[in-house]
């Protein structure tokens, strides 16, 4: 909340100069900006100023920082607020910010793209923010689907200069490799590489040189390959974030993964170890509770070192632990993953049954379709096929929602020509094409793997085999053997 306020107190800077109202309905306007920058929001004190008669003489920008504030504060208000906070005269961009962020709370993806579309058209102010990241990765899966759209929902977030508030712990660089691959198809070789050049997320950075898209981008700027060297700068931000703050569990994590991705899995346990006997709370850069996802990182590194009993042991803790207040997903469908795995079919099902209790209806799209994936690989593994049936169904009817799911059942079936079909297509699509040949590159995998590990290597590479398969690659890059392990670059290992 600190800087919602801290927006809005640079906003009503600016509108200080037009506003012509008493000295009283000012200091409102200002204490109303002081208490949000120190996380209060006082909804009351918002709708008396609206209520005054004096409301008017601020001038439409401020009459809009208001209605902004108001937005903000009180969620049953919030569209109400959007839509006059948008109306007055000489509205900030903010207040497109929030009429588009309210869009698509409500699903209107029409009136979402047509406030963005206003903020990008207006006079540059500065001040447009969506104040929540997961609102623009929300509009972004959704309008990934239409090309046209989601490329005119790319070109106005650039316009206004958005960037994520989360910026460094959870980029946003899979919307700018997307729309850097547009421009770049399109000969915008300069407007292509300004994006990549800001680009630090290592899965995405890796993916770029898979795509001929890209091939000039790199030839000017083949730094940008180096995954290594990209992996040891994101280390290094990382530990100046956790030398400030030893209980960053974000950091933690990101420490993690980079330490995988150079395989140096014993330091990463060991620094998981040192944080996990910290005592007191644990929180991510959110200020949510993170000690289960440490637990998670710990039974993973156990995986990498061939340690799967205290894996799943690991897993089993980070599962029974609680997530938002409810029965935990996240971790309860890795636990189911991990048995899979290990070879344990009937346990990963009896893992999952929970999603048929108390958890039913508390997974995301994505992860149902995990749900559904483990489901039909268990119980074809048992030999029940008739009882996966319903499951197969709705990883093939939903494989949108989650690809590399998709690709987790039809592998557990053995399914070779469904495979195929299934990449073609992916690498057919201009906005997965990167995911798919990510998926169907090779790097340094753990010297001792499970059996269904060995198992998933050998399909894919029977897989990659396939000359229909590789004229469908040589179409739009090439796959790479990249000499780090995979870690969290890519869902499908």
């Amino acid at each position: 909340m600190r800087w919602l306020g801290a927006g809005l107190a640079a906003a009503i800077a600016l509108a200080a100069g037009a506003a012509q109202a008493e000295k009283t309905a000012r200091d409102e306007f200002s204490a109303i900006a002081k208490a949000m920058t120190e996380g209060r929001c006082d909804v009351p004190r918002i709708k008396a100023l609206i209520a005054r008669p004096d409301f008017d003489d601020l001038g439409g920008r401020g009459r809009s920082i208001v209605y902004v504030a108001r937005g903000l504060c009180d969620r049953d208000g919030q569209h109400e607020a959007a839509l006059k906070a948008t109306a007055e005269p000489g509205a900030l961009s903010m207040a497109w910010g929030l009429r588009f962020m309210d869009a698509v709370q409500r699903d209107d993806m029409t009136d979402a793209l047509a406030a963005l579309h206003a903020a990008a058209r207006s006079p540059s102010d500065q001040s447009f923010q969506v104040f929540n990241d997961q609102t623009v990765y929300g509009a972004a899966r959704t309008l990934r689907a239409d090309p046209a759209r989601f490329r005119q929902f790319l070109a106005d977030l650039d316009l206004v200069g958005w960037t994520a508030q989360s910026a460094g712990y959870e980029n946003a660089d899979w919307l700018w490799s997307d729309y850097a691959a547009m421009l770049a198809a399109d000969g915008h070789t300069e407007e292509a590489t300004r994006l990549v050049l800001r680009m630090a997320q290592l899965g995405e950075l890796a993916a770029l040189q898979l795509d001929k898209r890209f091939d000039a981008v790199l030839a000017a700027h083949p730094e940008r390959a180096d995954v290594r060297a990209a992996a040891e700068a994101r280390l290094a931000w990382a530990r100046d974030k956790l030398a400030a703050n030893p209980r960053d569990g974000s950091a933690v994590s990101i420490s993690v993964d980079m330490l995988r991705i150079l395989g140096r899995t014993d330091e990463a346990l060991a620094l998981i170890d040192q944080t996990l006997r910290l005592s007191g709370k644990i929180v991510d850069h959110n200020g949510e509770e993170h000690r289960r996802w440490l637990v998670d990182d710990r039974s993973t590194l156990l995986v990498d070192l061939g340690r799967f009993d205290e894996a799943l042991k690991a897993m089993q803790d980070a599962a029974a632990r609680g997530e938002h207040g409810g029965p935990n997903v996240s971790q309860t469908i890795n636990l189911a993953g991990q048995q899979q795995m290990m070879g344990q079919p009937q346990a990963t099902l009896d893992t999952l049954a929970v999603f048929g209790g108390p958890a039913a209806g508390k997974t995301s799209p994505y992860g149902q379709m995990w749900v559904e994936a483990e489901r039909a690989c268990a119980h074809h593994r048992l030999g029940h096929d008739d009882a996966g049936a319903s499951s197969l169904a709705y990883v093939k009817a939903h494989a949108a929602d989650n690809p590399s799911a998709q690709v987790r059942a039809l592998f557990c079936l053995r399914d070779l020509d469904g495979l195929a079909a299934v990449y073609i297509a992916r690498l057919k699509d201009e906005v997965r094409v990167r995911e798919a040949l990510m998926e169907l590159s090779q790097f340094v995998m753990n010297p001792v793997r499970t059996p269904l590990d060995r198992e998933y290597s050998a399909t894919m590479a029977r897989l990659r085999a396939r000359p229909d398969l590789q004229a469908a690659v040589a179409a739009v890059g090439r796959l790479g053997d990249f000499p780090v392990h995979p870690a969290s670059m890519t869902d499908a290992y």
